[in-house]
């Protein structure tokens, strides 16, 4: 649109710069010890960032309990510029009390190629490193939108590149002894949407030239020379591009003529659609058939050379439908790199296990990948559009128009994998995808955000190593309905008196737009979960069925499971019901008192979620359901104002039940007492600042206990020794009862130290130096068990 008055018309180039700060933790504190992150301000790559050196764990007292050390070096060390150079770890200790013993876990990376400067331009679309070299981040583009084409090839390559995306990469993590996994890598792929402004790929172009010496030495009307030339590009056109060499004596006195002719190398026909005296010159050709003519006026006028090129796509326009739309069948480079094998080595068997990844559309058809993009290239957006001021025009951006959105860092989402398992079989998963909504309105509301439905396991299907399949998994899940906002974004205009080139309003800062363009959009959310379960295990014996369907009520725009039903072989159904402070209090099972009916209501003005009733039932093939079992949760109110369970009754029938009184708790809200109706009560103590039981009394009552012993001490024990010694004035004083007490003691934050059972018997329990259980002793310190661990630390057989 050319009515553009008012507006400014020159062909701007915008730089944003943004600068940002950090914070960087220093110390976390919490009820038994605190955390304490060293970090300086020394990297060389980096002129106020910060590199965390240690991070030191203590308990309560101040004790160091376990550190860890960070060690770092510098991609591109040998550059005097900190731009060039990126912060690598290179290995991180673990040491244990004594800070001499460390488990050092060390890690390689690809370094055949290195990241680039920090203000590089050789990025992709989704600013990975692509090696190509570029002038600037605006990228070349074919953009059309059925009314208006746009290519551009002289800007920017963004294409993605794995042979560079891969860079620095993590490579090898080495474990303390000796193990280590190594991981492979691959460039991500993706079926891409025809509205993506991605530029064909240089694998998915062609690159067609001629060059011609031989001129004739005529003039005019006679032709100096004819160049016949076809563009077949998959887009519908190329950007073409001579360059004539024009030699001394011609002047002005010369003229290139191009045709668009309806049959390859018409020598008379066509339309003429460009007549100029250029050396040089590119226009945007659409696919068809060309005749250039050169003439000049003098024979003086001599030529060297015509030189003509352009580039043709050679994406496959056919489609194939998939379970998550229609695309063009092409194969197409995207940013980053996925995974493609895993290999863990064993230092004690001396093995390596791999896990490889395939990421193909087996559903649908394998020599496609499988991977889609949450959110499309668009780089460019279309400005003033439905605005009614005029001046629609298209703006060119360096990134995408809307924000490339990623899911779990990626930019790729992959919904069928194929996962195969050295001497294990395979396995193949489907999730559900749904990609992110573009803007399609002026001014452009914020992109729609789909992450609640991408990532579900739809289904799960696994192989033996013969190929035959042993167990299928089918899932399927449900939404409800959220709230919604209604948001307006606006965009004002200042019309101006007359027209301008350089001005824009507004003039002062009081003014008021003349006119402005609105854009209504909602802000919701749609809660997906799991709605059914069916799993399937196939066996020379037969196949066993089993499914599990959830059924939910709606609260709040939330989804709560309101039935569980499991359908097994016997057509028989398991059913488990649950009931909420929002459910109506004649639906409830086992009733409700006047009491529990208030407490329900208060329940509620918290939010409180958890079902306050559970009723099992099973229903067989034929005839009614009876009930095999249930729970139902009363509240009751402690410590003044703070609501905990009070009571859970078991019922084993309608009329049948257990009743367990929960009849005290501490200010922590830890439960401190606890008995069965016509029972004995459960005493519970609690030390160390309430974050561990340190004493189970049955016969008592908690009133009794904690007057036993100094809680000061409990608390705050010197020793493991002071501790047990206070604890055994439980014991002391309740001896000729018929209370029972078992006594704990623990190192914080490593774990349990010792238990003593009623009869006096101690078993204890020892850590290594970095918190690892290794061995279990009895009274006599003798030892039971030994705990032993792999090369990942894991627990293994010590035999």
């Amino acid at each position: 649109n050319t009515s553009c008055a008012g507006f400014n018309t020159q062909s701007d180039r915008t730089k944003v710069t943004t600068d940002a700060g950090e914070y960087v933790v220093s110390r976390i504190d919490g009820t038994n010890g605190y955390v304490l992150l060293n970090s300086t301000a020394d990297r060389t790559d980096n002129g106020t960032g910060r590199k965390i050196n240690t991070i030191n764990i203590y308990d309560s007292t101040g004790s160091l309990k376990k550190r860890y050390k960070f060690n770092y070096g510098y991609f591109n060390d040998w550059s005097p510029y900190a731009i060039d150079k990126r912060l690598k770890l290179l290995n991180f200790s673990e040491l244990g009390i004594t800070g001499t013993d460390s488990l050092v876990y060390k890690f390689e990376y690809e370094e055949s190629v290195n990241l680039p400067s920090t203000i590089s331009t050789s990025v992709d679309y989704w600013g990975f490193y692509n090696g190509y070299t570029n002038s600037s981040h605006f990228p070349n583009l074919y953009y059309s939108d059925g009314l208006t084409t746009i290519r551009r090839v002289d800007y920017a390559n963004r294409s993605a590149n794995p042979d560079y995306g891969k860079a620095n990469i993590l490579t090898k993590i080495i474990y303390p002894t000796g193990g280590y996994r190594e991981f492979i890598y691959e460039g991500n792929t993706a079926l891409v949407s025809t509205f993506s402004h991605q530029y064909p790929e240089p694998d998915y172009l062609t690159n067609q030239s001629f060059t011609r010496t031989d001129f004739l030495n005529v003039i005019s009307p006679s032709r100096a020379m004819t160049q016949y030339f076809s563009v077949n590009s998959t887009n519908g056109g190329a950007v073409f591009k001579y360059t004539l060499g024009v030699g001394g004596g011609c002047g002005s006195g010369y003229s290139v003529k191009l045709y668009k002719v309806p049959v390859a190398e018409d020598d008379f026909g066509g339309t003429l659609i460009y007549n100029y005296s250029a050396s040089t010159f590119t226009t945007d050709l659409l696919n068809g058939n060309y005749r250039m003519e050169i003439y000049k006026t003098s024979t003086g006028c001599s030529f060297s050379s015509l030189n003509g090129s352009w580039h043709e796509s050679t994406l496959n326009t056919a489609t194939i439908t998939t379970p998550n739309g229609t695309f063009p069948r092409n194969n197409r480079k995207v940013g980053g790199v996925r995974i493609k094998e895993l290999r863990d080595y064993d230092p004690v068997t001396n093995k390596t296990n791999t896990t490889q990844y395939l990421y193909k559309l087996y559903s649908t058809d394998s020599a496609y990948t499988s991977g889609l993009l949450i959110s499309t290239v668009r780089v460019v957006s279309t400005e003033n559009f439905g605005a009614d001021v005029g001046c629609d025009y298209y703006k060119l951006l360096s990134t995408s128009a809307y924000p490339l959105a990623s899911e779990g860092g990626s930019y790729v989402v992959y919904p069928e994998v194929r996962t195969i398992e050295s001497g294990n079989g395979r396995t193949d998963r489907i999730y559900n995808f749904m990609s992110d909504d573009v803007p399609s309105g002026f001014p452009a509301e914020p992109p729609g955000d789909n992450s609640h439905n991408r990532g579900q396991l739809l289904s799960e299907r696994i192989y033996d190593q013969s190929g035959t399949l042993i167990r299928k998994t089918i899932n399927t899940y449900t939404n409800a309905l959220s709230q919604s906002q209604a948001s307006i974004r606006v965009k004002p205009y200042f019309m101006a008196g007359w027209p301008t080139d350089w001005q824009e309003g507004p003039y002062t800062v009081n003014d008021v737009p003349d006119k402005a363009a609105c854009n209504t959009w909602y802000l919701m959310s749609h809660p997906w979960t799991l709605a059914s379960t069916t799993d399937s295990l196939f066996s020379p014996s037969g196949t066993i069925v089993s499914k599990t369907e959830n059924i939910f009520a709606t609260y709040n725009g939330g989804l709560l499971p309101s039935k569980i039903k499991t359908y097994v072989n016997n057509g028989a159904i398991k059913e488990s019901s649950f009931k909420y402070v929002f459910t109506t209090n004649s639906a409830f099972t086992f009733g409700l008192t006047t009491p529990e009916q208030t407490m329900k209501t208060t329940l509620s003005g918290k939010n409180y979620l958890l079902p306050l009733e559970i009723v099992d039932s099973l229903k067989p093939a034929s005839g009614a359901a009876t009930l095999t079992g249930g729970i139902k949760t009363i509240f009751g109110t402690y410590n003044t104002d703070n609501i905990h369970p009070s009571k859970m009754q078991l019922y084993s029938t309608l009329t049948d039940d257990k009743e367990i009184n929960l009849s005290a708790y501490d200010v922590k809200g830890n439960l401190t007492e606890k008995y069965e109706t016509n029972s004995a009560k459960e005493v519970y103590l609690w030390g160390y600042k309430g974050a561990y039981p340190v004493a189970k009394v049955i016969g008592s009552d908690y009133a009794t206990v904690a007057g036993l012993v100094d809680m000061s001490v409990v608390n705050n024990p010197s020793t493991e020794a002071v501790l047990r010694a206070e604890l055994n004035n439980i014991r002391t004083g309740l001896a000729g009862t018929a209370a029972q007490v078992y006594t704990y003691t623990y190192t914080p934050l490593v774990g349990m130290t010792s238990a003593t059972d009623p009869s006096g018997k101690s078993t204890y329990y020892s850590y290594d130096l970095f918190g690892r259980l290794i061995l279990v002793k009895d009274e006599d310190f003798n030892i039971i068990k030994k705990y032993c661990y792999d090369y990942q630390g894991l627990p293994v057989n010590c035999n």
